[in-house]
């Protein structure tokens, strides 16, 4: 079985967008056809991992509840093989989806009593998954590497890294772009989860739900991904957090931070030939009605 993330997409941008959604499709349709099971060991094991957070990410942008948010599917495929600190965290966003197809339904509900004890549900899930989120960043975030990397590579005195061009490479370790990858995730789930709860005008929220923080850290971690040379995997890598930072910055949503200053880093992104290819991407999504609201 191949890489889900592969170069079968070279068409033109819409077609690719088609393909991301149909080729999705058909993996989950395997995966549910094969049954957990199928996925304690070797290459079905391999296959299953290395798929679930796109499968994932395709229900977040339906806003529908993704078939892999079961306990079957949660335990079953780790019989054998221990969870990984991304799998952990996978699970907590496998969750994400429910939480907005709740968030959907209770927009059609009419006000009354029905609707308070629905909305006090779904603040209490949400409540549920930021303490796993702030559990799993204690429990696996390698925090004073994190901050050499940051510091010391990615933000070099406070301005951006030079993006790289055709020809040059990022000079970091296996490791450390695995910290990136892993943070990215991370900080596209509070993204998408503090959001979430802002929209539900939660009160009394606490520091660690300002969405701004996260937004630049996004920032900051994409332009790894911004190399030519990560091909199709930087594409679809980049472009669900980055479509959901641009998202929330065109809006009137409250961010917590400069709304301005906070453009121009993504605006510089984007202007790259690399940035270029991900926005026609991202446009492509929006043609093909894979999006996701805040």
């Amino acid at each position: 079985m191949i890489m889900f993330f592969s170069d079968r997409y070279e068409e033109d941008r819409r077609a690719r967008a088609r393909g991301w959604k149909e080729h999705n499709a058909g993996v989950l349709a395997l995966l549910r056809a094969r049954g957990p099971e199928a996925h304690i060991s070797g290459h079905g094991h391999q296959m299953f991992v290395d798929c679930r957070l796109a499968l994932i990410v395709a229900a977040i942008r339906i806003r529908k509840r993704s078939p892999l948010n079961s306990h079957q599917w949660m335990t079953i495929p780790w019989s054998q093989i221990p969870k990984t600190p991304k799998d952990r965290l996978v699970d907590i966003m496998s969750g994400m989806p429910s939480i907005l197809e709740s968030i959907d339904w209770l927009e059609q509900m009419p006000r009354g009593e029905d609707y308070d004890e629905f909305r006090k549900k779904v603040i209490h899930t949400c409540w549920g998954y930021d303490a796993q989120l702030c559990a799993w960043y204690e429990e696996n975030v390698p925090k004073d590497r994190l901050l050499l990397l940051e510091q010391n590579t990615l933000d070099s005195e406070g301005a951006f890294r030079p993006i790289p061009v055709d020809g040059e490479e990022y000079a970091l370790p296996t490791e450390d772009l695995s910290i990136v990858y892993i943070m990215t995730v991370y900080c596209t789930a509070c993204l998408l989860l503090y959001s979430t709860m802002h929209s539900l005008n939660v009160p009394d929220l606490p520091e660690r739900t300002n969405v701004s923080q996260f937004i630049n850290k996004i920032a900051l971690y994409l332009q790894v991904f911004f190399h030519p040379s990560t091909g199709q995997y930087g594409l679809e890598m980049t472009s669900f957090p980055l479509g959901m930072c641009l998202q929330i910055l065109s809006s009137n949503f409250p961010i917590g931070g400069d709304p301005v200053t906070e453009r121009a880093k993504f605006t510089r992104l984007l202007e790259t030939e690399r940035g270029k290819e991900i926005l026609d991407f991202l446009r492509s999504m929006l043609n093909t009605n894979e999006t996701t609201k805040s």
